[in-house]
């Protein structure tokens, strides 16, 4: 008051505020210090300010604008099924480039994943989300005024970079600022936002192409309708969302975090969080990008970035492999598709049950959820092979869509649980990115298969996600608990 009002501070006042000793009541404290006080009761770690505070109105609002990211990159992964064969016939691109511009997105979410990633870890996960969203939304508009095919590759490259960027930061993102207990309900939830982009883009493309009557420029339009709410999601997220409590804590800013968690437990109407406690594992910290890389294969950790590896391999080389040929597979069979967008709105739509089923039996065991829903999608891809009508079809695939959502849910819950906070988005990016290897070989891969037998393309799938199912098994059961 003195100092604001009359522009200097008495003496006295001085002395009180410069020469007492530290308050044991400080917004931060480490562990060796709290061992020396008498009464330590109000001294907490972030994980129990958390569960102190529980779920509130700034959690929900982190919810939304977290969502809203899952959304929007769910919305680009699905454009491209859409847009391929209008705009490869607009450039008389072959069989071949189709492919090529389908599996250069998942290039550049390999090269997004490990750079944002890691990125993520090192300058915030806030301004890294808002980042990734706004490239992602300005080149997927950007990718409508394509004046080539070469042209559209290349800028859909850059597209995948954001979205590649956005998966690995937003969901340990969200996962920081929720309570143990519901940590893995809640992050279903936001998971479940990413089928609601695919109903977005399935919507879309079945109002514009099928219900009005399509031209040369619908597919420019698609894209362009597409790729705004990306921007706005980006806009949202820097001027609305809260930086996350565990980063701040770990970069050496522990009144930014304090002030965050303030902001949580005033906002639930629960006491003030009192002394913020250091742990050792806040404390700890790779100096580098190659550092963290490196920590990902340590001891503690090896086993499970090895597991989480082939399981996050053979799920994106199974269903993003299997759904970008479904269409050419079935042609070779002689089941004709009457509405490619109809069907995939139908096949989108099944997805929600299993997102739905999935909130109750994660929170019994994420591994079991895993495993089950991986082995399940394995029978489901034999089923193909005895197809033989268009709604025999659309029942199959409803079945590996519902089963698919359990395993994609069960992953996203515990690869953020299964890395402390340093190394959190590092992991999440390594092991999307290297999924994106293994979805840019189904693609090709399955183009050369249907070129000998079809059979092959679901034998081979089939395959990959049965030793991804077994691999499940190997996991910890986290159930809520977080590596730090």
């Amino acid at each position: 008051y003195q100092r604001r009002v009359h522009g200097e501070v008495p003496g006295s006042v001085k002395a009180l505020m410069f020469e007492a000793p530290p308050s044991p009541r400080t917004p931060l404290m480490k562990d060796t210090e709290c061992n020396n006080l008498v009464d330590d009761t109000t001294t907490v770690d972030v994980e129990e300010a958390l569960t102190n505070i529980g779920m509130g109105p700034i959690q929900y609002r982190m919810l939304f604008l977290c969502g809203w990211g899952v959304a929007v990159d769910a919305v680009e992964v699905m454009v491209m099924s859409f847009v391929v064969d209008p705009a490869g016939k607009e450039f008389g691109a072959s069989d071949a480039e189709k492919g090529l511009l389908g599996a250069i997105v998942f290039l550049g979410m390999m090269v997004g994943g490990w750079s944002f990633g890691s990125a993520s870890d090192r300058i915030g996960r806030r301004l890294t989300l808002a980042g990734t969203l706004m490239g992602s939304g300005v080149f997927g508009v950007l990718s409508a005024f394509a004046l080539n095919f070469p042209m559209l590759i290349a800028i859909r490259f850059l597209t995948g970079v954001g979205v590649g960027g956005g998966i690995p930061v937003v969901f340990p993102y969200f996962a920081e600022f929720l309570p143990s207990a519901s940590r893995g309900l809640w992050l279903v939830v936001l998971a479940m936002f990413f089928t609601l982009g695919q109903l977005f883009a399935a919507c879309v493309a079945f109002i514009m192409f099928s219900l009005l009557t399509p031209t040369d420029l619908t597919w420019r339009i698609y894209l362009v309708v597409c790729g705004l709410p990306a921007v706005l999601g980006a806009i949202a997220l820097f001027f609305f969302a809260h930086e996350s409590p565990r980063w701040l804590l770990i970069h050496s800013s522990p009144e930014a975090a304090h002030h965050v968690l303030s902001r949580m437990a005033t906002a639930n109407s629960k006491p003030d969080v009192g002394t913020l406690r250091v742990t050792p594992a806040d404390e700890e910290r790779p100096q580098s990008v190659w550092a963290t890389w490196k920590r990902l294969f340590s001891s503690k950790l090896r086993s499970t970035t090895f597991t989480l590896l082939v399981v996050n391999g053979t799920i994106s080389f199974g269903w993003f492999g299997l759904f970008m040929w479904f269409p050419a597979y079935f042609s070779h069979k002689g089941v004709m598709l009457k509405n490619v967008y109809q069907d995939a709105l139908v096949t989108t739509l099944s997805i929600i049950p299993g997102n739905l089923l999935s909130l109750w039996t994660i929170r019994i065991s994420r591994k079991w959820t895993l495993a089950v829903c991986m082995l399940i999608s394995a029978v489901s891809v034999g089923l193909f092979l005895v197809v033989s009508t268009e709604l025999e079809l659309e029942l199959v695939s409803c079945m590996f869509s519902f089963v698919s959502a359990g395993t994609w849910n069960a992953l996203d819950v515990m690869i953020p649980e299964s890395y402390p906070t340093f190394a959190r988005s590092t992991a999440f990016g390594f092991l999307t990115g290297v999924s994106r290897i293994a979805a840019i070989l189904a693609i090709l891969l399955n183009f050369w298969f249907l070129q000998i037998d079809a059979s092959v393309t679901l034998f081979v799938t089939g395959s990959f996600l049965f030793v991804g199912g077994l691999a499940a098994l190997l996991l910890k059961d986290v159930c809520g608990e977080i590596e730090d």
